[in-house]
């Protein structure tokens, strides 16, 4: 069991390590970058909105404030729910949804590589 999680902690420690050298430099400026300016702006929103409808009226999660007068507006787009309430105590704790939603992108890598090491091992 030992040897296990050793050699799990391991695979984990590289699948970050991969992380942080294959989207440098986002690593070193998770507080203030993102790293595109078209789409990751629009998740960053995303993210941002579904944490705030979360918090203050989370039956009306998908009428978001853009596309006036229509209804259920995020629904024209990707919900990232998942991503949201991950990033939800982030933003909570730092007010900075930049850093909520690069945590969030940068985490997902390496999880879905221990995933897939999980998967093949077994």
């Amino acid at each position: 069991m030992r040897s296990f999680l050793k050699r799990d902690g391991i695979a984990l420690a590289i699948f970050f390590a991969l992380t942080c050298v294959m989207t440098n430099p986002l690593a070193f400026h998770l507080a203030s970058a993102v790293e595109d300016k078209q789409d990751a702006l629009l998740n960053t929103w995303i993210i941002a909105w579904v944490g705030h409808a979360v918090i203050t009226d989370p039956l009306r999660l998908f009428d978001s404030n853009i596309f006036y007068p229509y209804s259920n507006t995020l629904a024209f787009s990707e919900t990232l729910l998942p991503q949201g309430l991950l990033a939800l105590p982030f933003n909570l704790a730092f007010d900075n949804t930049i850093l909520g939603y690069n945590l969030v992108l940068l985490f997902s890598f390496p999880l879905a590589a221990y995933a897939m090491y999980l998967f093949v091992f077994d």
